[in-house]
């Protein structure tokens, strides 16, 4: 994330991990993941978007990046959004149906946000223990379950700190997940 990139010898993420814009697949899935940490991507990294997006044989094609690119309902941008709208562009062209990114110190979910002819879904998931608004800090994760070919779900599921109390009312549009 951008903690990585600001105020850092070099990001901790590529030290351990390697570069941070590659693609893989997985059981039945495309994921994209690009390395937005800086509020952009690198325009080497534009023109290899075809190949990132490639879906392929894959079921469902996802992006994961840090900054969410849709900084209209966000306000989380990058520092170009001409970038932006061009990696949310090829996306679409390329049948993506879902970004999930984390900054925006929120989470929520955005359906059917409009760009290049097409409709996205955009996920942000940037808890971490950062406060969401209001209140105390939130701390978890979001679970995505994917059924077939047709639907991806997500519900969050908080880890609270040792000895602090669960919040069962959190203001997200992502449910909860079932305990169990």
């Amino acid at each position: 994330g951008n903690h990585d990139v600001f105020g850092s010898d070099q990001p901790f993420y590529n030290q351990n991990f390697g570069p941070g814009n590659y693609a893989f697949d997985t059981c039945n899935l495309r994921i994209a993941m690009l390395d937005s940490g800086s509020g952009s991507v690198a325009d080497s990294v534009i023109g290899r978007l075809p190949e990132l997006f490639a879906r392929g044989d894959a079921e469902h094609l996802l992006a994961v990046m840090h900054h969410p690119p849709y900084a209209e309902i966000t306000a989380g941008g990058w520092s170009r959004e001409d970038l932006a709208a061009i990696v949310l562009g090829e996306f679409v062209e390329q049948g993506g149906e879902l970004v999930v990114a984390g900054h925006a110190h929120m989470l929520r979910e955005f359906r059917d946000i409009p760009i290049a002819g097409g409709r996205v879904r955009e996920i942000i998931t940037g808890t971490a223990g950062a406060v969401q608004g209001a209140g105390q800090p939130l701390f978890g994760y979001v679970r995505l379950t994917i059924t077939g070919d047709a639907d991806i779900s997500a519900c969050f599921v908080e880890v609270p700190p040792p000895g602090a109390p669960a919040h069962r009312n959190t203001t997200t549009t992502i449910p909860q997940c079932e305990e169990g």
